[in-house]
């Protein structure tokens, strides 16, 4: 489990600027390897440091407990966020949709659809191992066609990785917007048809997945 990043710099929660600066500073000056200390002590009190004084960092660590690239996530779900909100809706409809419901509901599309990508490379590679078994040579027990098949059972392996961490990046995503809400406004009169365009689907899976597919993969090289 990742260590908490308050409890590595012995500070709250609600700790302020000053304090977060005071805390690795003396923490800093014991655990710094110039001076006797621990590097792997240091390094784990700097990289907390980091985080937590610099604001847009901090709120994403707060939100999510993830304390990676906080500033590419933010700009993924930013541009999720324009995705819905920019997509097909029209000014006097924005009113009228619940933003992050909606950018919920993709992020639940998106999680399904890598499950399913999982599952079907699961079976690929399980039938292309099939295949491999069942090709011979009179003279050679390794041909090429057992080489190409071993390499796309490694491309569909990397298959699943990736899209599992596109599915914790997901996950990531609907702990960010758990507590956010926004308020929609009542149905006036002489819009009834807005009924309609409730239903109506204004970003695209292929435009959430894009958005979530580049999260995936920086989550998956960290």
């Amino acid at each position: 489990m990742t260590e908490n990043l308050y409890d590595v710099l012995g500070i709250p929660p609600t700790a302020t600027e000053k304090e977060i600066k005071w805390a690795y500073r003396k923490l800093a000056g014991v655990h710094h390897p110039d001076k006797g200390g621990d590097p792997e002590m240091f390094q784990k009190v700097q990289h907390a440091y980091d985080t937590l004084i610099d604001p847009a960092k901090r709120t994403v660590y707060d939100e999510t407990g993830q304390d990676g690239d906080s500033s590419r996530f933010s700009d993924g779900v930013i541009a999720l966020f324009d995705e819905i909100l920019l997509s097909g809706l029209l000014p006097e409809e924005w009113e009228y949709i619940d933003i992050f419901e909606k950018m919920r509901r993709h992020v639940k599309v998106a999680i399904t659809t890598h499950r399913k990508q999982i599952k079907t490379n699961k079976d690929r590679v399980t039938n292309l191992n099939k295949v491999s078994k069942r090709i011979s040579h009179a003279h050679q027990k390794r041909t090429v066609f057992h080489e190409h098949l071993a390499a796309k059972v490694e491309q569909a392996k990397a298959a699943i990785e990736e899209s599992k961490a596109q599915i914790e990046t997901c996950k990531m995503v609907l702990t960010f917007l758990k507590e956010y809400s926004f308020e929609v406004s009542k149905e006036k009169e002489g819009i009834g048809e807005l009924s309609r365009i409730l239903g109506r689907d204004f970003c695209t899976v292929a435009g959430t997945h894009s958005v979530l597919g580049n999260l995936g993969r920086k989550v998956s090289h960290d």
